[in-house]
């Protein structure tokens, strides 16, 4: 199964699409790593299922398709989802990047309060009638980003915007911690340690992408999986010293290697490749430099070169759905670049699959 993978990874677009979504090449578990693959196609509801699957879950194209799985999956609802998640020792949920995240962190909110017309926003503010039912993704400010608790109070929910470092601080005090993260489809931040380039040209570039994580975020991510006993003063003073690394560095490179990280105390940080777009407004996002944007930063977190990161597929679902349902798939973009409440719902099923499949806690 791994090597049908790696095969599958490096065919041609045209190829990978007809082919890789085809095979049953779900879930790969590399050392304490999960690699989540949503493999399945869209299907028509039976009868007797429409009400409860496209009426009550909203999981639905308009002739009644939803994405059914071929491996095995459960379809969550807000009481099984808080209990699996309880059961993992998961206390926080964090979405970081853009607003493909945002859209993600949304249909979570939505979800676990089993809220589909302002699920979205906070329950103690007005809602205004552009952010009901599946407008609430339409607009960014129909997202309440500020910290909210679900699950009885027992999860907390957080989405960080544009997002492309990553604050693991929580991850050197407990576990129980999730993040969520995604980034590809922005241009990438000016940082002292990486020379670019930046601007569009980053858009979707696996090569600046991969060398832009090396000198910032992955240095963090290896500092707080490696070990979580001193503090992260205490250990960016001992590594500046011990490599006499310019104090204006956030976070030293770790001394060693990535073998010696205790995956034991460490969170759990999962990477969520972009999704397929139903339109291309720039050379940027042509499906082929997304594909291969996909494939080649998956081969770099496998490479344990950014510590221990976990990987939740979501391109395969709306590829098969623009790939074999264009009517349904112009119906549910309300710009041909963001996706509508139905597939972000469907989007946050297969996360919680991969959570449930994962060994969190």
């Amino acid at each position: 199964m791994f090597m049908a993978s790696i095969w599958c990874s490096r065919l041609p677009v045209k190829w990978m699409l007809a082919l890789c979504l085809l095979l049953s090449v779900h879930l790969i578990a590399v050392m304490s790593r999960i690699s989540f693959t949503a493999t399945g196609a869209w299907k028509q509801v039976a009868p007797d299922q429409q009400i409860k699957i496209c009426e009550d879950q909203h999981m639905c194209t308009k002739h009644n398709f939803t994405w059914v799985a071929d491996y095995p999956s459960k379809t969550y609802l807000v009481g099984d989802a808080c209990s699996m998640l309880a059961r993992k020792g998961i206390t926080s949920i964090q979405f970081r990047g853009d607003s493909y995240s945002r859209h993600m962190y949304q249909a979570m909110l939505i979800l676990l309060r089993n809220d589909y017309e302002r699920g979205a926003m906070s329950p103690e503010k007005p809602v205004p009638d552009e952010c009901k039912g599946s407008a609430q993704f339409y607009h960014k400010d129909c997202a309440d980003i500020e910290p909210q608790r679900v699950c009885g109070g027992g999860l907390a929910l957080r989405f960080v915007p544009h997002a492309f470092g990553m604050e693991v601080e929580d991850c050197a005090r407990e576990k129980g911690h999730v993040y969520f993260w995604s980034v590809g489809n922005h241009a990438l931040p000016k940082v002292p340690t990486n020379p670019g380039p930046y601007g569009r040209d980053s858009i979707n570039d696996w090569r600046v992408h991969q060398a832009w994580f090396n000198n910032t975020v992955c240095i963090d991510l290896l500092w707080y999986q490696r070990d979580r006993r001193n503090s992260a003063d205490e250990r960016m003073r001992d590594n500046q010293i011990s490599r006499n690394v310019p104090p204006t560095h956030t976070k030293a490179i770790p001394v060693g290697n990535t073998d010696e990280i205790d995956f034991t105390k460490s969170c759990s940080v999962w990477w969520v490749p972009t999704h397929y777009r139903y339109r291309a407004f720039f050379k940027e996002e042509v499906p082929e430099r997304v594909h291969e944007y996909n494939v080649r930063m998956r081969e770099f977190f496998d490479s344990n070169k950014c510590g221990l990161v976990n990987y939740a597929d979501v391109y395969n679902m709306t590829a098969s759905l623009v790939l074999n349902h264009d009517e349904a798939a112009a119906a549910l973009t309300y710009d041909k670049v963001h996706w509508s409440m139905e597939v972000n719902l469907v989007k946050v099923q297969i996360l919680l699959n991969a959570l449930a499949s994962s060994n969190t806690k």
